[in-house]
Parts: C-alpha cells; sequence; structure tokens
C-alpha cells in the first residue's frame, strides 16, 4: 500500500475515522453532510438486560457495514454508544463487555439491522447469569417516525 507509506498510525486512524464521521459525546454520524432531523434518520444505540430486567453494562457499536467506529474521544471507550443512520440495512458489529469484572469476557456478536427513517433501534444484552451465554436482541421503537409500525426490528441474518 504505497498510498499509505509515510502516513504516521495517528494520521492513518483519523483518516479511518474520517469515513464514518466523528465520535462526539459518544455519538457517530454514519452518513455525509450536516446532521439531518430525526425524521429522516434512524439512530442504532447500545443498551443491555439482565434476566431480572435490570439494567447492566451497555451494547457498544463497534464496526457499521465492517467500518470501524471512531472511539469516545476521551478513549474511554472502543466504539459509539449510538449511531445515526441514512434508512437502509446495515451490519452492525456490537460489543458487550461482561458485567463481572474477574471474568474479563468481551462478546461480539454482528447484527443486521433493517433500518427505517424516524426509527430507534436499542440493541441490547441479555445474560441470565455470569458465565452464561449472552444473546443479543434489537428493540425497535419510534423515534420522530409519524408510523411507528413501521419500525421493525433485524434484517435477514448476515452471510456467514
Amino acid at each position: 500500500m504505497k498510498l499509505f507509506r509515510g502516513l504516521s498510525a495517528s494520521t492513518l486512524a483519523l483518516a479511518l475515522a474520517a469515513c464514518a464521521g466523528a465520535n462526539i459525546n459518544d455519538h457517530v454520524q454514519f452518513y455525509d453532510g450536516d446532521a439531518q432531523a430525526d425524521v429522516n434518520t434512524a439512530l442504532i444505540k447500545g443498551g443491555s438486560l439482565h434476566h431480572d430486567g435490570s439494567h447492566g453494562d451497555p451494547v457498544r457499536i463497534i464496526a457499521v457495514n465492517d467500518k470501524p467506529l471512531p472511539n469516545v474521544a476521551d478513549g474511554s471507550g472502543e466504539g459509539a454508544d449510538a449511531v445515526s443512520v441514512l434508512p437502509g440495512v446495515y451490519s452492525v458489529k456490537v460489543l458487550y463487555r461482561g458485567a463481572d469484572p474477574q471474568a474479563g469476557v468481551n462478546t461480539y456478536d454482528t447484527l443486521r439491522i433493517n433500518a427505517h427513517a424516524g426509527c430507534k433501534y436499542r440493541v441490547v444484552a441479555y445474560v441470565a447469569r455470569a458465565g452464561q451465554a449472552v444473546v443479543f436482541d434489537v428493540l425497535p421503537s419510534a423515534h420522530g417516525a409519524a408510523d411507528p409500525t413501521q419500525c421493525v426490528g433485524m434484517g435477514p441474518p448476515p452471510a456467514p
């Protein structure tokens, strides 16, 4: 890759981050141009639930369509808490950092989300008990949508 010869690692990282937009307040705009109104975009946001319905450590959005998202500006986290996208089908790589610090297990998965304008898609990680498998799900809701019934969840699973 002669194109990248002579670029420092930080310059290359900034160039790659520019593909996805800046991580401002843990939120990334994943489209070019000015910010659009909620009725024109969809919001993909991390969250998590435990077996008893309580909330735990959030899911992080790591990449969209294989493009890594820039880390939090202060370096405190990988990826972003929320991503604004234009309507379409997206392959979204997510990370759940286990609530048990002794386990030290990070769980990654890639979900297919069919994003509709005016909708919010909360990616949650269900954890029954420490040491058990993490199950991801997408919970759609209206986010400025005129018709909340259009906010459907996941699309077909990603190809292997």
